[in-house]
């Protein structure tokens, strides 16, 4: 199998990227969307977490609105 050269590799990882970003986006607009109050407690703290570390490619208002949610959640 032939190598990869630099700009074949850096488009397969653009595009690995966005396609990551595009996933990611979906799953947090599905999250949005639940009723957190019915996850379990450590679930809840995953999420905090994970939304702690999002990459700068997701919205903040995306981010902001969930953390809000889980802050009416954990109140």
């Amino acid at each position: 199998m032939k190598a990869m050269t630099p700009q074949r590799r850096a488009r397969y990882l653009a595009r690995k990227k966005a396609h990551f970003i595009a996933q990611l986006r979906r799953k947090l607009d599905e999250v949005l969307h639940q009723d957190l109050a019915q996850f379990p407690p450590a679930s809840r703290e995953r999420l905090q977490r994970s939304i702690e570390r999002m990459p700068p490619e997701i919205p903040a208002e995306l981010v902001a609105r969930i953390q809000q949610r889980l802050l009416e959640v954990a109140a």
